[in-house]
C-alpha cells in the first residue's frame, strides 16, 4: 500500500491551513479584509509598533541593482537587525536604466506592515519627496492590487496611501509582507488581460481601491513607460523584512507577529517546510499553531539537539532534520506527538534525502566498506550535488573518484 493512502485522515496542519483558506474567503465576500487574501488578523503589541520617521535609515533603492517593476522582480527591503527604514531613495532612469537594460520607469519594493492603522507611504513633505507627479500603489504579495493614489493634493506631484481608500469601501487592517509600487502617473500597472487593477476615479486625489473587473489576476506590466526622475518615499509602521530564520530582528515562534520567520532556526525551518506563508508574508496564529505542533515549545522538536536520527526508529517524537521532520509528520502526525516508529523511518526515506557518512564519507552506502557499490554511487551523481561530491566543488567528477579509490577498504573512525 503507498505511503500517501495508508494514512489518509487529516493532519493537524491540513486542517490548520483548511481553516485559514475558510477565513480568507470569508474576508473577500464581506469585503472587510483586502489583505486578509492570506492573512488573519492578530493584534499586534506597542514594543513593534513604533512609528518609522520617527528614527531609522535610508533604503537606498539603487545601491545594489534596480528594483524590478512587477513582483517576481520586486526588491525586498531586507534588514537583520532591529533598525527601521523611514525612506526609500530611488530614481526612474528612463530608458538608461533598469534590469537588464530593458529602462526603468517603475520602481516595485517588498516590505512589512507592521501596525496597519498607522500605515502610510508617501512621496510629500516633510520627509517624502519626487522629481515627477508620482503614483504609488499598494499591493499583495502575489501582485494582487490593495490601494493607490496619484496625487495627494490637487495640483501637486506627490502621492499618499493609507490603510484605506477614500470611499472608505476598501482597507488594509491586517500586517504582512506587501508589494509597494511607485511610477508616474501616467503609468498605470496592469493583468495578463490589459486590464487596470486599481479602480482610477475622475479625482485624482482619491486613494482608490481594486478595480473589480481586473483584480482577481495580479499585474505583470505597465500601460504606458511613465515619467522619470528622483524620488523618496517616506514609510509610516512600515518595517523592512527579516531575510532569514533565526536572525536578529526575528520574534519567538510561539507568538504570532507580524514579520515573516521565527527566532529557532530549526522550529521556523520545520514551519515553513509545510506553511512557506510563514517565512514569506506574515507569522501568524496558525504559524503558531504549526509551530507548537513540530517545535514542542522549543524543548524538543523537529531539529532540536535532542531530537534523534530520521532514518531509524526511536521512542520519542520528532526526529533531528526539521525539513525531514515537518514533511513527514505532515503526512503521519503521530510521529511528532507519539513516538518515531518505523512507519516513520518508512516516510523519511521516501521523502527525505538520507544524510551523508560524516565518519567515513567515502563510505557512501553505510556498509562499513568504500568498495565497488561507493564507486557506483559516484557515477550515478556524476556531474550532480549531495553526499557524492566528497571535496564539496559543487558538482560530482573525477576529483570525487579519487577520493573514493584513495579511501578503498575498510572504513574504520579515525
Amino acid at each position: 500500500m503507498p505511503l500517501a493512502a495508508k494514512y489518509n485522515e487529516e493532519s493537524p496542519m491540513r486542517l490548520l491551513k483548511r481553516n485559514r483558506e475558510e477565513t480568507r474567503l470569508s474576508c473577500r465576500k464581506q469585503g472587510m479584509n483586502i489583505l486578509a487574501a492570506s492573512i488573519i488578523t492578530f493584534t499586534v503589541t506597542s514594543a513593534v509598533c513604533a512609528s518609522a520617521n520617527s528614527m531609522g535609515r535610508d533604503w537606498e533603492g539603487d545601491s545594489n541593482e534596480d528594483a524590478g517593476d512587477k513582483p517576481s522582480t520586486a526588491q525586498k527591503v531586507e534588514l537583520d537587525t532591529f533598525d527601521q527604514v523611514k525612506t526609500i531613495k530611488g530614481e526612474l532612469k528612463g530608458e538608461s536604466g533598469g534590469l537588464a537594460g530593458l529602462g526603468d520607469y517603475q520602481d516595485c519594493y517588498i516590505v512589512a506592515i507592521k501596525e496597519p492603522g498607522r500605515f502610510l507611504i508617501q512621496t510629500t513633505a516633510p520627509f517624502g519627496s519626487t522629481e515627477f507627479n508620482s503614483l504609488l500603489g499598494v499591493y499583495t504579495l502575489d501582485g494582487r492590487a490593495l490601494l493607490a493614489n496619484e496625487n495627494a493634493k490637487q495640483g501637486q506631484n506627490g502621492s499618499r496611501v493609507g490603510n484605506q481608500s477614500t470611499n472608505g469601501e476598501f482597507q488594509i487592517n491586517t500586517p504582512g509582507s506587501i508589494i509597494i509600487s511607485i511610477s508616474g502617473a501616467n503609468s498605470r500597472p496592469v493583468n495578463i488581460l490589459d486590464q487596470v487593477v486599481f479602480d482610477f476615479s475622475k479625482t485624482q486625489t482619491d486613494v482608490v481601491g481594486p478595480n473589480p473587473e481586473g483584480n482577481d489576476r495580479p499585474f505583470v506590466a505597465w500601460t504606458q513607460p511613465g515619467q522619470t526622475g528622483n524620488y523618496v518615499i517616506e514609510l509610516n509602521s512600515v518595517g523592512p523584512l527579516p531575510s532569514a530564520c533565526g536572525v536578529e530582528n526575528t520574534s519567538s515562534c510561539f507568538v504570532a507577529h507580524p514579520l515573516p520567520y521565527c527566532n529557532d532556526p530549526a522550529c521556523c525551518t520545520a514551519t515553513c517546510t509545510v506553511e512557506p506563508f510563514c517565512c514569506d508574508v506574515t507569522w501568524d496564529a496558525t504559524c503558531v499553531d504549526v509551530a507548537n505542533f513540530l517545535c514542542g515549545q522549543g524543548e524538543t522538536g523537529c531539529g532540536s539537539n535532542a531530537a534523534e536520527s530520521c532514518f531509524e526508529a526511536h521512542k520519542s517524537a520528532y526526529c533531528n532534520d526539521p525539513v525531514c521532520c515537518a514533511l513527514v509528520c505532515e503526512q503521519r502526525p503521530e510521529c511528532c506527538n507519539e513516538s518515531w516508529d518505523g512507519d516513520c523511518v518508512a516516510f523519511a526515506e521516501a521523502f527525505c534525502s538520507p544524510p551523508c557518512n560524516l565518519i567515513c564519507p567515502a563510505d557512501l552506502n553505510f556498509d562499513g566498506v568504500v568498495s565497488g557499490p561507493d564507486l557506483a554511487i559516484v557515477l550515478g551523481s556524476w556531474s550532480q550535488t549531495g553526499c557524492a561530491d566528497l571535496d564539496e566543488s559543487g558538482q560530482v567528477d573525477g576529483a570525487d573518484i579519487s577520493i573514493v579509490l584513495g579511501a578503498w577498504g575498510d572504513c574504520t573512525e579515525e
